[in-house]
């Protein structure tokens, strides 16, 4: 019924608007008569504190959102391990912080992953929390975690607002998806979720310092400026 609904607005629309460059692709194929267009998201700076880079604890890693679907947290539990086998002078100050909802089954496989991985003293499971005591959680943090795994043609908003706070950002997301190509292209880094030693090398570049406590984005993500290239856009569709 959507689908039908989809096409039937299709029909009569001057510009399709996605958020991504896949589903552009993928949407001009499958509708190869509308004017598709893509705008990325971005993030509003207004809502959000300016970081303190003074507070940042080095060593400190958050994930702040929800785990759903395929989104799974088991390589980096592997990876702290093995960090912690490997630098254990210097893995102490190796923390994982996880706020955000957690339903079943996800919540009773996440602490089995723990327990397996030996990372227990490791990590904090803070469950929900207010999203002021969120933001202040990520704002501290050395190393922002977002997860897109077997989401193709999907961004997730998390991404905007830890690049907008300056926080490095690391998403686990499929080389080849969306997400990864967006945290590229606004200067996050990326890595796929089953490369174990990519994320064990890089949290061994943070506990050394190699990777710093405060970044800019690549380009201008803030709906200040996303909102200019949206009026422009809007003019151009009327003066048509």
């Amino acid at each position: 019924m959507l689908r039908l609904l989809e096409k039937m607005v299709f029909r009569y629309a001057t510009k399709v608007i996605v958020n991504t460059q896949e589903f552009a692709t993928a949407l001009r194929k499958a509708e190869p008569r509308a004017e598709v267009i893509w705008f990325p998201n971005g993030v509003d700076l207004e809502q959000v504190a300016p970081r303190d880079v003074t507070a940042v604890e080095h060593g400190s890693i958050a994930h702040v959102g929800t785990l759903y679907g395929n989104r799974s947290l088991s390589s980096v539990f592997t990876a702290m391990a093995s960090v912690r086998r490997n630098r254990a002078e210097t893995a102490a100050s190796l923390s994982l912080n996880i706020a955000g909802p957690l339903e079943s089954p996800h919540r009773e496989r996440m602490h089995d992953e723990i327990e397996a991985a030996g990372v227990t003293s490791m990590v904090h499971v803070h469950g929900v929390m207010p999203r002021q005591q969120a933001l202040e959680l990520l704002s501290r943090s050395h190393l922002a975690l977002v997860l897109a795994q077997d989401q193709p043609m999907c961004v997730p908003a998390k991404l905007y607002e830890s690049v907008g706070l300056g926080i490095p950002t690391l998403v686990i997301a499929e080389e080849t998806s969306a997400a990864a190509r967006e945290a590229r292209r606004i200067g996050a880094m990326a890595l796929d979720g089953e490369d174990v030693d990519g994320l064990r090398s890089l949290f061994e570049d943070l506990l050394a310092g190699r990777i710093p406590t405060t970044v800019a984005p690549k380009v201008p993500i803030s709906y200040a400026d996303t909102a200019a290239q949206m009026d422009r856009l809007l003019r151009q569709a009327i003066t048509r």
